[in-house]
């Protein structure tokens, strides 16, 4: 147990290692994140929508664009440098190596994220009463992106991420179409209790299923 524990623990600090020796791969996304919902009210007419309004219409496709962005080569250099390999003969398969990308791309990559969300939530004048809901809504949903992305990496590691998106795409936009929703009844001052329980809900099952599938669909490159 001890040793599973240090094994863990390793595999986090390195790849915290990486991501601070690249980063490029994280601040990147989010100052492009930034640069859009900066620039985005500049390109129309703000008299015919308040800036609350505006705020609710873009965040979630920025949100989902920068998450893409962000985890684009995820597993790629990993793959081709033998990381991946050298884990799956330590460990025998691949699913702490997964979990433990997923858990530093939560710490260094979602959780800013969620933070400037916030801070532009603010700036755009979101009815403050709001902000505990969105910053729940924001990090549930960016954990089942992540999640997929994962999955469409890993699927597509070797042909691009950019197929890898096509083939969860149909899996992504069920999502969409309930945070959207979510943010449509808070817009109603509609309470969402019920989807918050739901959106936590497909986020945990996320992380256990969709890492299993994801480690097994690696493997399955590496044979």
């Amino acid at each position: 147990m001890r040793d599973t524990q240090t094994m863990i623990l390793k595999q986090i600090k390195d790849e915290q290692f990486k991501l601070q020796k690249e980063i490029r791969s994280w601040l990147g996304p989010l100052i492009l994140f930034s640069l859009i919902m900066i620039a985005f009210p500049l390109s129309i007419d703000l008299m015919n929508v308040g800036l609350a309004e505006l705020f609710l219409n873009i965040i979630i496709i920025t949100i989902l664009v920068t998450n893409y962005l962000s985890i684009d080569d995820v597993f790629f250099e990993d793959f081709y440098d033998g990381t991946i390999e050298q884990s799956l003969i330590k460990d025998s398969n691949l699913y702490v190596y997964v979990a433990c990308k997923l858990i530093i791309t939560v710490l260094m990559k979602i959780l800013p994220l969620t933070l400037i969300s916030i801070v532009f939530a603010i700036a755009y004048k979101v009815n403050v009463s709001f902000l505990p809901d969105l910053c729940l809504l924001f990090i549930n949903m960016q954990i089942i992106f992540v999640n997929m992305l994962f999955f469409g990496n890993a699927i597509s590691i070797n042909k691009g991420s950019t197929l890898g998106l096509i083939l969860v795409m149909p899996i992504i936009f069920p999502a969409v179409i309930l945070f959207g929703q979510a943010l449509t009844f808070l817009r109603l001052e509609i309470p969402i209790f019920s989807i918050h329980f739901m959106a936590t809900g497909i986020s945990i099952i996320a992380c256990i299923l969709l890492t299993f599938v994801t480690a097994i669909t690696l493997k399955l490159h590496l044979e």
